[in-house]
């Protein structure tokens, strides 16, 4: 008889044991649960309450999402092909004064410094993206975009075999140059425009609609280009009324064109309009 009270008093001393460690192992576990929940709690709220990556002024809808450095500051780049033909050189610094005032960064890369391979290497992270470059529609109904690199027959041979590089000619005497369309987009600028809103500024920009949704694939907030040819000087004033209106007055990027297209009107020559594309 005793040993069999022992016996029993050691069963149940094990299996209050065996509960007390299974408390502990729930409390445990649970301790645990609730500290991931306030790490991750908190992580929410601070990206809340810091504006989510928008540019000064916090804007609404579709206005600018502006990229950032490591400080925290928001970045706009002007790609200026065109700075080549000596047309309009003020342009990018009147684009620069106001951005500047809105408190970004600007960066501006000009003339021969606008190659394929300087496109297939432009850092992400702009807000902002004004590509000011010859475009043109091929017989196959695609844009490219007009580097200012020169053609060469020895150069980019892969990118040709598939399509993403062509021999383009800006006007009629000029050296041929570089041009590339959505797919070179697509293939060698992947992942660039995350939140970004990029204006391209040549003929036709906006007459392919395969170009306007690869930007939007690759994480543009929204894509703006012209509905037919264009001349310089029209685009130039125009996209200096869209970006005031987009960074200065904080309008979503469609109110932005709309007014744009009704205070400078379309271009004297086609008519041609902004358009805009949005996801």
């Amino acid at each position: 008889m005793l040993r069999v009270l022992v016996a029993g008093k050691s069963v149940r001393w094990e299996l209050a044991a065996s509960k007390r460690r299974q408390r502990l192992v729930l409390t445990a576990v649970f301790l645990a649960v609730l500290c991931c929940l306030v790490v991750v709690g908190g992580f929410f709220a601070v990206t809340r309450f810091s504006g989510g990556g928008l540019g000064p002024g916090q804007g609404q809808g579709n206005s600018v999402s502006a990229g950032s450095n490591e400080g925290g500051v928001p970045r706009a780049v002007v790609v200026d092909a065109l700075s080549l033909d000596g047309s309009n050189c003020s342009f990018s610094e009147e684009v620069r004064g106001v951005l500047e005032g809105e408190g970004f960064h600007v960066d501006v890369f000009s003339g021969s410094a606008v190659t394929v391979d300087f496109l297939r290497g432009l850092p992400g992270g702009y807000g902002v993206v004004l590509l000011r470059m010859h475009s043109a529609v091929a017989v196959n109904g695609e844009v490219y975009l007009f580097t200012g690199e020169n053609y060469s027959g020895e150069k980019y041979v892969e990118e040709r075999g598939f399509g993403l590089v062509r021999q383009c000619f800006p006007d009629e005497g000029n050296e041929s140059v570089f041009g590339v369309n959505w797919g070179f987009v697509e293939r060698r600028m992947a992942g660039k425009f995350n939140g970004s809103v990029v204006v391209a500024m040549g003929c036709d920009s906006g007459v392919d609609q395969a170009l306007a949704e690869e930007f939007l694939r690759q994480g543009a907030r929204a894509f703006v280009g012209w509905s037919g040819p264009v001349l310089l000087s029209h685009s130039d004033r125009a996209v200096l009324v869209l970006v005031k209106s987009i960074a200065v007055e904080k309008v979503s990027v469609e109110a932005a064109v709309e007014k744009t297209n009704a205070s400078v009107g379309g271009d004297p020559s086609s008519g041609s309009v902004l358009k805009c594309f949005v996801p």
